[in-house]
């Protein structure tokens, strides 16, 4: 569903075209003139209503995060968004579309509910103003640009940037100490994996689907991590390290340039989906690698 503002860019192009053929044909539109006068006027009040809001007078939230909710939505041309009830309507944000609030702080901004995204387009703004922010879900739109120091953010537990135009590297998340979901697949990041080896709360990682490269660093002591999905980037070296991760449900590390011995996989007695292909990976007869024998006979055998 088109949003009113969009609809009333158009009439006011639609408008603009009829002055012009009044200007060169004004005895054939001079009956329509007064209509077009005061269609043209209301939409220009109704554009201007977003650009007159203030937060002076919010309540709820601090002015510092009502400003930063209102750079994010101006940069993400939320007048074009799907959804957007509320914003810049209301001296209310905590009732805006996809805004949770607690105690006088934004700690959700989802603006992705439904999975199907929200037509957010443009570039992500600085949000160290939240610092209270929980989730941050803006999956599935047309994001741009780099991911922005989010370092303030301690409280943060759930990131979700799939499904982007987003580049660049991961910015620094070792402050990130409450996070427990990282997605950021499917969008044209590129680097290496940041130091993420004190952030013990986490149990997904999805990065596929990018351009990111380096080796795939030590993250053993991530003893809650349930779900590692790297596939489809440019990771080169050793995964012997991974066996650690006895948590583990879901690994895929395939399409990768990752090399080495397949190390002995029963530790993972949790892991239910293994995938491995498209990777220089051999396999050692010496070991035994149990339930996933059948999987792994396709591998060459190491020299």
């Amino acid at each position: 569903m088109r949003n009113q503002s969009t609809k009333a860019v158009l009439s006011i192009i639609i408008m603009w075209i009829f002055e012009v053929l009044i200007h060169s044909d004004s005895a054939a539109f001079l009956d329509l003139k007064p209509y077009i006068d005061k269609e043209k006027q209301n939409n220009f009040e109704q554009l201007d209503k977003h650009s007159k809001f203030s937060c002076s007078d919010v309540i709820g939230i601090s002015q510092s995060e009502c400003k930063t909710l209102v750079h994010f939505y101006q940069n993400t041309t939320g007048q074009d968004w799907y959804k957007n009830e509320g914003w810049l309507q209301t001296n209310q944000p905590c009732r805006w579309y996809g805004i949770r609030c607690m105690e006088r702080s934004v700690i959700s901004i989802s603006t992705s509910q439904t999975l199907s995204g929200n037509n957010l387009i443009g570039e992500i703004p600085n949000l160290s103003n939240l610092t209270q922010l929980r989730t941050l879900i803006l999956s599935n739109n047309q994001l741009s640009g780099t991911i922005p120091d989010i370092s303030t953010l301690t409280q943060l537990s759930m990131l979700i940037l799939s499904n982007n135009q987003l580049s660049g590297v991961i910015p620094v998340l070792s402050n990130l100490a409450q996070l427990r979901t990282l997605v950021l697949s499917n969008n044209r990041l590129s680097g290496t994996i940041p130091d993420i080896s004190a952030l013990i709360r986490l149990k997904m990682v999805s990065l596929k689907q990018n351009q990111f490269s380096g080796i795939i660093p030590n993250i053993s002591n991530l003893t809650r991590l349930k779900v590692l999905s790297l596939e489809e980037n440019q990771f080169n070296g050793e995964i012997s390290h991974l066996v650690d991760l006895k948590q583990l449900i879901y690994l895929n590390l395939s399409n990768n340039q990752l090399s080495g011995v397949i190390p002995d996989l029963t530790t993972l007695s949790q892991l239910q989906t293994l995938s491995l292909f498209g990777n220089n990976l051999c396999r050692n007869l010496n070991i035994d690698y149990g339930k996933w024998n059948n999987n792994l006979i396709k591998y060459p055998v190491c020299k």
